[in-house]
């Protein structure tokens, strides 16, 4: 009984895992959340995705605060711990991708972070100006910097087994959410491969379509 138990739980587990070309569109509930103790937790916002109406965005917010002494709600971060996490690196998992708004009048500096055995490692931000409609953003996890100080020891061993992976604003490489008055709207995020992978099996569909005419 307890061996059937251990390959429910494991069954279980590996179903929650990331895999390759995983899409998240936000049309159902999401594992996307943040501090128990935030305000304004992330939440699914309907008709608002890149689509319009019937298209659904996860929207996260901030409110003002202190840097030195935040308050519950004032950083920029969602967070997941189950769906997004696994072994990113024998999923060949290189890139993640997401359509992007800034719905608020400051600027973001919007990052991935990840966690895992080898700490935290953050992706390089890249700007979302504000009011300016959805853009597509491409975070490669071939280019992670350490975001914890000697407690970053290892990216490829967090890429092998992540715990944690954050969406946040910050224009230091820290896996900690920044504060001010922000919104975000989040929408189509994918784990795809590495570019090289994507133009070689592109290549491969074109000379399967030659050979059959």
């Amino acid at each position: 009984m307890l061996r059937a138990l251990f390959c429910l739980l494991a069954t279980a587990s590996s179903s929650l895992a990331v895999s390759l070309h995983q899409l998240e569109t936000f049309d159902s509930p999401t594992a996307w959340t943040s501090n128990p103790m935030n305000p304004n937790p992330p939440f699914i916002e309907a008709n608002v995705g890149p689509l319009g109406f019937g298209d659904s965005a996860l929207r996260i917010t901030s409110s003002q605060g202190n840097d030195t002494d935040p308050i519950p709600g004032s950083k920029l971060v969602a967070y997941n711990t189950s769906d997004w996490t696994g072994n990113y690196s024998d999923q060949g998992i290189h890139t993640i991708e997401m359509d992007l708004r800034n719905i608020a009048n400051l600027s973001i500096s919007a990052r991935i972070a990840i966690d895992g055995p080898g700490g935290w490692w953050v992706t390089p931000d890249q700007l979302v100006a504000p009011r300016l409609g959805w853009d597509s953003f491409s975070f490669e996890l071939t280019d992670l910097v350490p975001a914890n100080g000697p407690d970053s020891t290892d990216a490829a061993a967090t890429l092998a087994q992540v715990t944690q992976i954050r969406i946040l604003h910050n224009t230091a490489p820290s896996f900690r959410g920044a504060t001010g008055l922000r919104g975000l709207r989040v929408d189509n995020i994918r784990a795809v491969p590495e570019p090289s992978t994507l133009t070689f099996l592109g290549l491969s569909l074109v000379f399967l379509g030659i050979r059959k005419r």
